[in-house]
């Protein structure tokens, strides 16, 4: 389910990055679920470098004003996981319906099957043109750099606002969030599916229960 909260910053008190400043400003929730195994024909932002095709349906809107967290999360669904190999940057955003440069401060977590860590970014300082909001993350934004493979199962981003350059502007308005990788190759590993390392335990279990029921065999004989 896609959805979009604001909660006021001050009352949760919970997320503090570089440059959020001021009593007013708000946390913007944005989550979404995302099935990577259902062909995208929507037009509009999304999922970009997977097949080359929108991955989200849209339909979230919603301002972001100096000092405000976005808070953006994509889980896949039913347990799906993507495996990126040799990516070189990733970048979750979103887009805005004006252009103007934005200086922001956020950090990028790659999830495990259960909302924990894989990798996490170290914070992140930059201005982005154009009209997008969200930092870019290359292999040098994580401590001892991005793994030469890769799986995750959703993804966590925390940005704040810090400044619209242009002069007057203190707000814009955003619709379609996106995440964005730059790689090699990608697989999607379809949900309920053992990974490889579960694949090795099964079958050593197996020849396990096998050598003992062939000892059982041979005793009994």
């Amino acid at each position: 389910m896609n959805s979009v909260a604001r909660i006021c910053a001050a009352a949760v008190g919970a997320i503090v990055l570089a440059g959020a400043t001021g009593a007013s400003a708000d946390i913007v929730a944005v989550t979404q679920t995302l099935d990577l195994l259902t062909p995208k024909t929507l037009s509009g932002p999304g999922l970009e470098g997977w097949q080359g095709a929108p991955a989200f349906s849209g339909g979230l809107s919603f301002d972001l004003a100096e000092g405000d967290t976005l808070d953006y999360s994509i889980d896949f669904l039913g347990g799906q996981s993507l495996t990126l190999s040799n990516a070189t940057s990733l970048w979750a955003f979103v887009y805005a319906q004006t252009s103007s440069d934005v200086t922001g401060t956020g950090t990028l977590t790659l999830l495990d099957q259960n909302g924990g860590s894989v990798l996490t970014s170290n914070f992140k300082t930059d201005t982005e043109g154009s009209i997008h909001f969200g930092q870019n993350f290359t292999s040098g934004d994580f401590t001892g750099g991005l793994p030469a493979s890769l799986t995750f199962f959703g993804l966590h981003y925390v940005g704040v606002v810090d400044d619209y350059v242009e002069q007057g502007v203190t707000t814009r308005h955003y619709e379609g969030p996106a995440f964005y990788f730059e790689t090699r190759s990608a697989t999607v590993n379809p949900g309920g599916v053992p990974e490889p390392a579960t694949w090795a335990l099964m079958i050593g279990g197996f020849g396990l229960a096998g050598g003992a029921l062939r000892r059982r065999r041979a005793l009994a004989a």
